[in-house]
C-alpha cells in the first residue's frame, strides 16, 4: 500500500523489435520526405538503401 508522500515509478513498455537498427537522425537523408534513406558501407562501396521508419524519438 501507498501511504500519503510516497511515489512509484512504473515503466511501459509499448512496443519492441528485436531486430530494429537504431540510426541517429543526423545520418538519414531526406527524413521528412517520402523516400528516406542512408548510405550503408558494403565490401568497402557506400550503398544507397530506404528506410522504413518504425518508432521516432528526439
Amino acid at each position: 500500500m501507498l501511504k500519503q508522500d510516497m511515489t512509484v515509478s512504473v515503466d511501459t513498455e509499448v512496443a519492441r523489435r528485436p531486430n530494429a537498427l537504431l540510426v541517429p537522425v543526423s545520418a538519414v537523408h531526406d527524413a521528412d520526405g517520402a523516400a528516406p534513406w542512408v548510405l550503408l558501407e558494403k565490401n568497402g562501396h557506400l550503398e544507397r538503401r530506404p528506410l522504413h521508419f518504425g518508432l521516432r524519438s528526439a
